[in-house]
């Protein structure tokens, strides 16, 4: 260390070590700064960071509860699709296009002037779903809060689109990516009232968008709905 500090004296004496000095500093600073990008800064790193995750600030009881009004806006590029309704434990009744929809367990019925049975209508279900729904925001980043207004905080979170595909689909990807956004509204008093996914990432890599996913999710009046009659008896 001793002959190296002599060494730098030296080439300070004179025109010409300065000039190699010189360079030979911002060598060595060029050198660390592409390691650091090469290994610290660049989108894999980032993803491995958000998608290890920090304590979520989340609480899902009222929504696993399955006792609440809901309205759900899915948009797909330019394509709207709306439903509203109630719901207690599994048994829905909703709106969607004009028409009325039943749902018990897995099976969904429409009125058509008659119930008979039908497919799901839902987009997405397997998004809206709300264990789906909880479970991918209690594996997502935290990121930051903040008041709305005196009832109600807005939690903001990032998630993969490898976390979503492992946690939903059963999926293996390495996406190098954007990660996907969350907003999450709560009440104070009653809970989640607003989940908004923003999914763009992950319709774009999966190839089942062209630009974007939103997934608007509102929810109120928790434990208020009664049982549902089936209106098929």
């Amino acid at each position: 260390m001793r002959n190296i500090i002599e060494n730098i004296k030296e080439l300070t004496k004179d025109k010409n070590g300065k000039s190699i000095l010189f360079f030979g500093i911002y060598f060595v600073f060029f050198i660390l700064l592409f390691l650091l990008l090469k290994f610290g800064g660049n989108d894999s790193f980032l993803t491995q960071e958000y998608e290890m995750g920090k304590k979520s600030q989340f609480s899902s009881s009222l929504l696993l509860n399955k006792n609440y009004y809901f309205d759900y806006k899915v948009t797909i590029d330019d394509n709207v699709y709306n439903y509203y309704g109630k719901r207690y434990q599994d048994n829905e009744l909703f709106k969607y296009n004009n028409f009325d929809y039943y749902k018990t367990n897995t099976d969904f019925f429409v009125n058509n002037g008659t119930w008979i049975k039908c497919d799901n209508p839902y987009v997405y279900y397997e998004l809206i779903n709300v264990d789906n729904m909880s479970n991918i925001i209690l594996n997502s980043t935290f990121m930051n809060m903040e008041n709305i207004d005196d009832d109600k905080i807005l939690y903001n979170y990032l998630v993969s689109s490898n976390t979503i595909n492992k946690l939903i689909y059963n999926l293996d990807t390495d996406y190098d990516e954007v990660p996907n956004s969350i907003e999450v509204i709560l009440d104070k008093k009653n809970g989640a009232c607003n989940v908004k996914f923003k999914f763009d990432s992950l319709c774009k890599l999966n190839n089942t968008c062209s630009n974007s996913l939103i997934i608007d999710a509102s929810f109120e009046m928790f434990n208020s709905v009664k049982e549902i009659d089936n209106p098929i008896k």
